[in-house]
């Protein structure tokens, strides 16, 4: 069964539906913690296209690679959104390898929606806009050392809120994630005060295993509301 929370920034609502496997093969505990929350998110009057940022939790790389087909198909395509993976033990209460997390918003004008991808594309896309809201995949880049990745992610983050005219004053959640092990949990956050002009109102960070991606141990992911007018 689906958890369902309900966040509030800056004025707008944020639904927050979540899942997570029990048994059974990794890509059937996908398929289930996806029809979870969906059906979810139909009890809320939302549908599928209202998902703006899906993370996904996996328990290891061997999960991981069970899920491949599954995750194209259940995440991807038509339900494209901004997203986010890791690999995190200590997030499955029991035995499940996997986890979802979906955030939804509903929009005044569905066809606002708009998923903007990266120049070369990736595999994820860069962020998704719709109506006055603004969700960012999490940025995560390589680098030689863990400044340089903190930089070249942040970079990422700023051209996000350049190519759509959004400030910092319009940021209202930055969500930072950290490799065990590779730096001090102080040394993210003071970095990120340091780089952000305007302090975000919500501001988490969490301790992961590992990024989806190994060369990358850093993650910045950001949600923006532009104020109305």
């Amino acid at each position: 069964m689906a958890k369902i929370r309900r966040i509030y920034l800056q004025g707008g609502e944020i639904t927050l539906v979540s899942a997570e496997g029990a048994s059974g093969a990794p890509g059937k505990q996908l398929e289930s913690v996806v029809a979870a929350c969906r059906a979810a998110l139909a009890e809320e009057g939302l549908s599928n296209v209202d998902v703006a940022l899906s993370r996904l939790w996996m328990r290891d790389r061997e999960s991981a690679a069970a899920l491949n087909d599954e995750r194209e198909r259940l995440l991807r395509g038509e339900f494209r959104s901004a997203s986010s993976s890791f690999f995190s033990r200590q997030r499955m209460s029991g035995e499940g390898v996997v986890a979802v997390e979906f955030y939804a918003v509903r929009p005044l004008d569905r066809a606002t929606r708009r998923i903007v991808t990266f120049d070369p594309p990736r595999r994820y896309a860069h962020y998704l806009s719709v109506d006055d809201w603004l969700f960012l995949s999490g940025m995560a880049e390589e680098g030689d050392t863990m400044d340089a990745q903190f930089d070249k992610a942040f970079a990422q983050v700023q051209s996000a809120l350049d190519l759509e005219g959004v400030t910092w004053a319009d940021v209202c959640s930055a969500s930072l994630f950290l490799q065990r092990g590779k730096a001090a949990p102080g040394w993210m956050l003071e970095r990120f005060r340091l780089a952000a002009p305007v302090q975000p109102h919500v501001v988490t960070f969490e301790v992961v295993d590992e990024l989806a991606n190994t060369p990358k141990h850093l993650e910045i992911e950001v949600i923006a509301r532009r104020k109305r007018s």
